[in-house]
């Protein structure tokens, strides 16, 4: 009984899109779970798209709780990358209405 591990990287590549379509069009994730390691935007963005394609996830993270981290940091998310991927996800208007306008 032999796991197998399935590694995803840089989720705010606009690559990610087309490689959880292709990974639910091979079944490859049919009737396994999956585990995504860190809580944070990457992580919960890729957790959101997996759900969406039907693949049961389960995040883990290891602080207990948001007040863990100092936040409120930049988070530099760019319009064909990660962008896509939360709109993907359904979450950039959420994204947006959190956001600070950048000088530009």
């Amino acid at each position: 009984r032999g796991h197998r591990a399935v590694s995803l990287h840089h989720p705010g590549n606009e690559k990610v899109g087309a490689c959880l379509g292709h990974l639910a069009m091979n079944h490859l994730l049919d009737r396994k779970k999956v585990a995504v390691i860190g809580g944070g935007p990457v992580g919960l963005t890729i957790a959101k798209l997996l759900q969406q394609q039907g693949i049961d996830v389960n995040v883990y993270e290891r602080d207990n709780d948001a007040s863990a981290r100092i936040m409120g940091g930049t988070l530099d998310l760019h319009q064909d990358s990660g962008q896509k991927a939360l709109a993907k996800a359904g979450l950039l208007d959420a994204y947006y209405a959190m956001s600070r306008p950048t000088a530009g």
